[in-house]
């Protein structure tokens, strides 16, 4: 298991510098942010071959028909839609699939 405590005090910066030491490699935080993002493509190409895409994406039923009881948003219930849409426009996929320009702008094959 990570710990997670790191990624409140360390930037992507710092990640890059700390694998340019282990490896050689001369990493920049673009670079390393890159590696990421092809990481999570590929993992999601792998996942959509199995069959699995928007539709599996979902949170339990709890949080999509329950009012949140505290804080910004009390009183709301997630709009599950509405974050899918919006979270996949930013990763550029197309119903839970990356699409062929996200691809190619990875220089996924």
């Amino acid at each position: 298991m990570n710990c997670l405590f790191t990624t409140f005090a360390l930037g992507a910066e710092d990640y890059a510098s700390l694998l340019s030491c282990v490896t050689g490699w001369d990493l920049s935080a673009e670079e390393l942010l890159r590696m990421g993002e092809r990481i999570y493509n590929l993992e999601r190409l792998i996942l959509n071959a199995y069959g699995f895409d928007s539709k599996d994406d979902t949170l339990p039923k709890r949080l999509l028909s329950e009012p949140l009881p505290e804080g910004a948003a009390k009183g709301h219930v997630v709009e599950l839609d509405k974050m899918k849409e919006e979270y996949y426009k930013l990763r550029g996929w197309v119903d839970g699939k990356p699409t062929e320009e996200k691809l190619k702008e990875l220089d996924i094959p």
